[in-house]
């Protein structure tokens, strides 16, 4: 599975969730309403379920934010990374307003995710490093083009590539 694949993926595996949390927490929320305006016997046992149910729905929400959040973190890392050129991950803390072992552990999560693709942590220098896509031919020297930047659809990364031709997004590895 691709990034692009694996980040929509997760992104309509989060909505699910919160649309299923959300529609069982009203369902029975408004249900609850509706048993304690009843006066009789079993008001209490309903409110009992009601509150079971509600707590159900929020196990279904609360996993659904965290997708949301993560996902929102990784356009973050993502724009920083291909638009500023920033892979040291002291400043991506800073710029992020969050701790540099928690930017590390995120992204690791995130590589092992497949959300960023040719992606690994270099621990000695700190810094995630975005293996080139290309082929290497060690030894030719390739004629000078005109690139272009091209900002990909997907993620949102800044790309560059040879004008009037295809290429893939070095982040996420949709087509470009």
């Amino acid at each position: 599975m691709t990034s692009k694949a694996k980040v929509t993926a997760v992104t309509l595996w989060g909505k699910l969730l919160s649309i299923i949390g959300y529609a069982i927490i009203i369902f029975f929320i408004l249900g609850g309403i509706a048993a304690i305006a009843d006066t009789n016997e079993q008001g209490t046992e309903f409110f009992i379920v009601v509150v079971v149910f509600v707590c159900i729905g929020l196990a279904f929400v609360i996993p659904g934010w965290n997708i949301k959040k993560r996902l929102k973190r990784f356009r973050t890392y993502v724009a920083l990374i291909s638009a500023e050129q920033v892979t040291s991950l002291d400043i991506i803390a800073i710029k992020t307003n969050q701790s540099v072992d928690f930017v590390r552990i995120d992204l690791q999560k995130m590589i092992d995710k497949k959300y960023f693709i040719n992606a690994y942590i270099d621990k000695e220098n700190n810094e995630i490093v975005i293996a080139d896509m290309g082929v290497r031919n060690y030894g030719y020297t390739p004629s000078i083009t005109n690139t272009e930047s091209v900002q990909c659809k997907s993620c949102g990364a800044m790309n560059t590539k040879q004008m009037g031709s295809a290429a893939q997004c070095q982040y996420c590895g949709s087509s470009i």
